[in-house]
């Protein structure tokens, strides 16, 4: 499978985007501003 240069920074930028989200919402949890489980 073979994907364009745009196709594989956009794919790259999603992950940073969702990696990023998933940061957020871990430290949110661990100082308790979020409650329940994550």
């Amino acid at each position: 499978m073979s994907l364009s240069e745009s196709k594989l920074l956009q794919a790259y930028r999603k992950m940073r985007q969702i990696r990023a989200f998933e940061d957020r919402v871990h430290d949110e949890f661990a100082t308790g501003e979020i409650p329940g489980f994550v």
